[in-house]
């Protein structure tokens, strides 16, 4: 019998898993595709405080961490949380945390030309010359920087709303004379079929799919009280996953912190799941 059961490895379920550790609890981190969640997307983490790298190199640095504390982890797909399921397989733990994050929002059109939702998982050698990024988020202008310094000699930003990112990202990237940015835009098939790679940075949803509908709000997050605790008493919620987060990496960490102090001191009072 597991203290605590996460389900999912991102910045929200690897710190969780680290202070639910340090407390004293039994810990096992279930992740069904890779560790590190979405963090090896990100080419490179220009605002988490005292860190200076990609998001790959903190996903290691929180892995090691984890192991360190002798949290075990484990590959496998849940299937439901009550009765609480991986891989076919009833689990038994006194308490589970979903911090399953996010995934991205795919481009419904008939394109003919590479499609790209991530940077660091495409090889250099097949980024052509004239590349287009979609998006107006932090995310999408951070990458696009990446890509604009390191891999392209002519990138085109479009956003169909107004562009959102931090002040000094956009700055920089309208700065370089080889970027050109579209805001407010609706491209055409026509114009996307144009680019030789289209990198779709738009947004993510959150991957909760096998989870009542009762926890969700209207967008698919999880809903939760104060505690980080779900309507099923012992399951809580952390990251981007949880509804009315800030979607960074640092709030994602801070999330998982707290969840795990709220879950110790909600099975210190002899409650479980």
């Amino acid at each position: 019998m597991l203290d605590l059961a996460i389900i999912g490895s991102g910045p929200a379920a690897l710190t969780a898993a680290i202070y639910a550790s340090r407390a004293g609890l039994t810990v096992e981190v279930i992740e069904k595709n890779r560790m590190g969640g979405s963090l090896p997307d990100i080419s490179y983490l220009a605002n988490f405080p005292g860190f200076d790298g990609s998001g790959q190199d903190l996903a290691n640095r929180l892995l090691g961490q984890i192991k360190n504390l002798g949290v075990y982890n484990d590959f496998g797909v849940c299937d439901s949380i009550k009765p609480f399921k991986i891989d076919g397989e009833e689990k038994f733990a006194r308490s589970i945390l979903v911090a399953t994050g996010t995934e991205p929002i795919h481009l419904d059109l008939p394109i003919q030309k590479p499609v790209y939702y991530t940077v660091p998982s495409v090889n250099d050698n097949v980024i052509s010359q004239n590349v287009l990024v979609i998006g107006g988020g932090n995310f999408a202008v951070s990458e696009a920087l990446y890509l604009a310094k390191n891999t392209v000699k002519n990138l085109t930003l479009i956003s169909h709303t107004n562009i959102k990112a931090e002040k000094r990202q956009i700055d920089e990237l309208r700065s370089m004379k080889h970027v050109t940015i579209y805001e407010n835009y609706e491209p055409t098939v026509d114009f996307l079929n144009a680019f030789d790679a289209i990198f779709v940075l738009v947004g993510k949803k959150p991957m909760t799919s096998f989870l009542p509908k009762e926890l969700l709000d209207d967008d698919g997050f999880i809903i939760t009280d104060t505690n980080y605790m779900t309507k099923i008493p012992g399951v809580f919620a952390a990251g981007d996953v949880r509804s009315g987060t800030l979607k960074q990496p640092l709030a994602a960490a801070s999330d998982g912190a707290i969840a795990a102090i709220n879950i110790s001191d909600f099975l210190s009072l002899g409650k479980h799941y």
